[in-house]
């Protein structure tokens, strides 16, 4: 939208609102009427008032003096955007209807202007009056990460406690001879097992020994009571791929 006539800031009573300059108005509508006379003739006819549609201002830089407060100041009229276009829809020209187009169309303007603040305005407002709860809710979560941060790191201190002492039970063989319990047949081969691996490979140890109908060892153990201990055969046979890709590993290095 081009600017048929510049608007600028005025106050009104107690609110500052967009104006037109009416002597600047007055020239675009191409009015043959003298522009005091005009203006005068306007707000007394159409019964405007002084600080709600318009206000008056001294200005002793106008050239065609044609309004003067008799000191030789020039007086201009500054009109609100709803007055403004009265004076253009009233005049009933081509002018006239252009100027009031272009005054409806600044008012649209305003009014979106005027919703984009207010919704800009009411998000920030709801995002301020959030600001508390969600930085609540941070603080509880912080405090919840920490705290499972703190249990798992100590649950982990237990569970590595946990394997070495089963990593300690004796490598000894049990009383029967050619007998050896799983983690100390990892300890004679120098190769790590959790407490869930020994675990699943005591289970398939067992199924392995009924099958075959093989008795299975007992060594004491102060936490357990007592464990399983297997045939050194089967031990063997169990963990002969881990020993091999133990061998192969090596010769690489």
């Amino acid at each position: 939208m081009s600017e048929l006539i510049p608007l600028s800031s005025k106050t009104l009573g107690t609110q500052t609102i967009p104006t037109v300059n009416a002597r600047e108005l007055h020239e675009f509508l191409g009015v043959k009427t003298q522009f005091n006379h005009w203006i005068t003739r306007r707000i007394a006819v159409y019964g405007f008032l002084q600080d709600v549609d318009f206000c008056e201002a001294k200005n002793d830089h106008v050239i065609n003096q044609q309004h003067t407060t008799g000191t030789g100041d020039t007086i201009e009229y500054y009109v609100s955007v709803p007055m403004a276009k009265e004076l253009a829809m009233v005049e009933r020209t081509a002018k006239g209807k252009e100027a009031r187009q272009y005054f409806l169309e600044c008012e649209r303007r305003a009014q979106q202007s005027v919703m984009s603040f207010s919704s800009l305005h009411s998000l920030v407002a709801q995002v301020v009056q959030a600001m508390p709860a969600m930085a609540q809710a941070m603080q509880l979560t912080t405090t919840a990460v920490q705290s499972l941060s703190a249990q798992v790191q100590t649950q982990n201190i237990e569970l590595t406690k946990l394997e070495q002492r089963v990593e300690q039970v004796e490598a000894a063989q049990d009383h029967t001879p050619g007998y050896m319990t799983i983690m100390g047949y990892a300890r004679l081969r120098k190769f790590r097992l959790s407490l869930a691996e020994a675990r699943q490979y005591g289970q398939e140890l067992r199924t392995k020994a009924r099958e075959l109908k093989i008795t299975l060892g007992k060594v004491p153990d102060e936490r357990w009571g007592t464990v399983n201990s297997y045939p050194l055969d089967l031990l063997e046979e169990l963990f002969a791929p881990i020993l091999e890709v133990r061998e192969l590993m090596k010769e690489r290095e």
